[in-house]
């Protein structure tokens, strides 16, 4: 299924930006067609919402240059999390409210931002497992961050962005 929505940013002169149309496609389900045109033209095409995503669109997307903002996801299979692995630029994985250990390991070895906003908690397994990413980590679905948690990942190579954190525990070395 596919939705469309009109698009408000506008040039001052009440018209479109060069190449964007009035209104943009917000698929459920990428397949290999959907990929191919957010390849081509990402301004046409809105796959943040998309639920789901077909192994050879996955695959397209992977080896894209764009940034994947793949919100609307609320699970990542290993199969996925490889393929995403290989992508390099920045992913948006914000619909993830959890994510096991062994697929945290894999998507890691991605070289580039991953925004994690759905987290809502980090275990010291997952931030272990966060802890070999080569790139920015961003969490802003996160209140506190214990700290074991937060000396896990302390490893990461990359900048560690934590908007949401009310409550750091006393991190001992």
């Amino acid at each position: 299924m596919t939705t469309r929505r009109k698009i408000r940013s506008k040039l001052p002169d009440g018209t479109n930006f060069p190449g964007e149309s009035a209104e943009r496609s917000m698929p459920a389900f990428v397949d290999l067609r959907i990929a191919r045109r957010y390849v081509e033209s990402p301004e046409t095409i809105d796959i943040s919402h998309a639920t789901c995503i077909s192994e050879r669109a996955l695959r397209i997307l992977a080896d894209c240059r764009r940034p994947l903002p793949l919100d609307g996801l609320g699970s990542l299979s290993e199969a996925t999390a490889r393929a995403l692995s290989r992508h390099r630029a920045p992913i948006s994985l914000s619909g993830l409210k959890e994510l096991p250990e062994k697929t945290v390991r894999i998507l890691s070895r991605h070289h580039g931002k991953i925004l994690l906003h759905g987290l809502t908690e980090l275990s010291a397994e997952t931030a272990h497992a966060l802890s070999t990413h080569h790139g920015a980590l961003a969490f802003r679905g996160l209140s506190r961050l214990s700290g074991d948690a937060a000396r896990a990942i302390s490893g990461n190579q990359g900048a560690l962005l934590f908007n949401g954190i009310k409550r750091l525990n006393r991190v001992i070395k």
